[in-house]
């Protein structure tokens, strides 16, 4: 077989990947999934916080700012206020931000590109 190449497409040494079944993660691996797997927002948070754009950054131009410019411009600094009155702390996801600290399991998977408009 031809060895396995890194993402910059040089050989690597490392064996290729395999799956892992699930029994070979760690409990600290799992936990972390199931965390992540709270993360879904509604689609009425999604619209509330493109409306709040506007007001939370100010230079936000749907004709040219990319998500690149939102997460930095918005989504990062939103992120480090937290919900102390919901008990979230600060340095939250944005969706932990958004749920007030419950998990929500989505039902569409939204995907993203950094260079897109946002």
């Amino acid at each position: 077989g031809s060895p396995a190449t890194s993402s910059r497409g040089s050989p690597s040494s490392a064996a290729p990947c395999r799956p892992r079944a699930e029994s070979e993660r760690s409990p600290a691996w799992q936990a972390k999934v199931q965390e992540l797997c709270g993360r879904g927002v509604t689609l009425r948070c999604v619209l509330d916080f493109y409306v709040d754009l506007f007001c939370d950054m100010p230079h936000f131009d749907p004709q040219r700012s990319t998500t690149r410019d939102v997460v930095r411009g918005a989504v990062i600094p939103l992120s480090r206020v937290g919900a102390p009155e919901a008990g979230v702390p600060s340095s939250s996801a944005l969706a932990v931000i958004m749920n007030r600290g419950q998990p929500r399991q989505p039902h569409r998977m939204v995907t993203h590109h950094w260079g897109n408009l946002f």
